[in-house]
């Protein structure tokens, strides 16, 4: 059965972090969320150098150049 939250991606899930909490990359719906990236379906992160500032990035200047007020990383 594919439920989500359960930690396992199954059917018509992009992902499954093991919550249903929007916002941390994996919807509620377990659907990616724009501007994060998941690796093996669970692990989430904000894609840096994508213009938007999300999760625990503190700038993100478009791209990932270090040296230029915002580091490779967006931090």
């Amino acid at each position: 059965d594919e439920i989500c939250g359960d930690h396992l991606k199954k059917g018509s899930e992009q992902c499954d972090d093991s919550n249903l909490i929007n916002g941390d990359g994996c919807s509620n719906i377990c659907q990616i969320e724009i501007g994060w990236e998941c690796i093996n379906a669970q692990n989430c992160n904000p894609i840096h150098g994508d213009g938007i500032i999300i999760g625990n990035e503190t700038c993100d200047d478009s791209n990932i150049l270090n040296f230029d007020g915002c580091s490779s990383n967006s931090k």
